[in-house]
């Protein structure tokens, strides 16, 4: 079986749910697809769809924090899942095809992530790897340092909002079809039965922002693998719930991440 979580969560954002949760069911393979949106914020979303189940939340439980409260649910109710994702809504797919090459696919046994391509709305470039490699404490201290203070985190913002858009570079070429990478991008997390049986939740320590490195240290520290794999895509139209410059109350979830990071893991 390869039965599949998908968890989106909901901010304010019912018309891009909808819409992914629509594409979703005319997938190849969608019987074997349960999805649970966690609503953050107020909704009037309705679906006929047996596979389709809203949880609301009691309060605005961040990203992750709204994947572990899905999780939790799950949990409640005994099922189990060969795959369960973690989507944004504000995500397109032009591939029905794409659970079926996901369902195909045979992994690593020690995988614990798949990370497919995800192309960036802004500029057209793939936004995965995350990370390729691991980065040297030098670098996490200067987005610390950086995300410290509301006016160098927008401005810091700004330049590489222009960057991608005036210069975004050579398109990524991939070692090979799949390979090992360090963190995967956040907006489409496909987690493997075996980062659950080790432990792995989603009990992130920051409300917002992160949650790739999160993810990626987790897997780092129990020998897990994350596994880029380009044969699978989703487009990602970028910033659908939080505008494209954060507001101070956002950026000042950016600077507790990035402390947090830094001191946990980078120190």
């Amino acid at each position: 079986m390869n039965r599949t979580a998908i968890i989106i969560i909901n901010y304010f954002s019912d018309k891009d749910v909808s819409d992914l949760v629509n594409q979703f069911l005319i997938c190849e393979q969608s019987e074997q697809l349960s999805i649970f949106i966690v609503n953050n914020g107020s909704s009037n979303l309705r679906f006929e769809s047996s596979n389709v189940q809203i949880l609301n939340a009691d309060q605005n439980l961040g990203y992750f924090g709204a994947a572990q409260f899905a999780l939790r649910y799950i949990k409640s109710k005994n099922l189990t899942f060969k795959y369960i994702i973690i989507s944004n809504p504000d995500l397109s797919f032009g591939d029905t095809k794409f659970f079926s090459k996901l369902f195909g696919k045979e992994f690593p046994t020690n995988t614990g992530m798949v990370a497919p391509q995800i192309i960036s709305g802004l500029n057209q470039q793939n936004c995965n790897p995350f990370m390729e490699l691991r980065p040297n404490k030098y670098r996490i201290q200067f987005y610390k340092f950086i995300f410290s203070n509301y006016l160098s985190c927008l401005i810091y913002q700004a330049l590489g909002i222009l960057k991608r858009k005036l210069l975004p570079g050579a398109p990524y070429s991939p070692k090979s079809e799949m390979h090992s990478i360090y963190a995967a991008h956040g907006a489409f997390m496909i987690f493997t039965e075996k980062y659950f049986s080790v432990g792995g939740n989603f009990m992130h320590d920051s409300f917002l922002y992160y949650e790739e490195i999160f993810v990626a240290e987790f897997c780092k520290k129990h020998e897990l693998s994350i596994q880029y794999f380009s044969g699978l895509q989703v487009f990602h139209r970028e910033r659908g719930s939080s505008g494209f410059f954060h507001s101070k109350k956002t950026a000042d979830f950016m600077k507790e991440s990035s402390r947090i990071c830094a001191e946990k893991y980078f120190s």
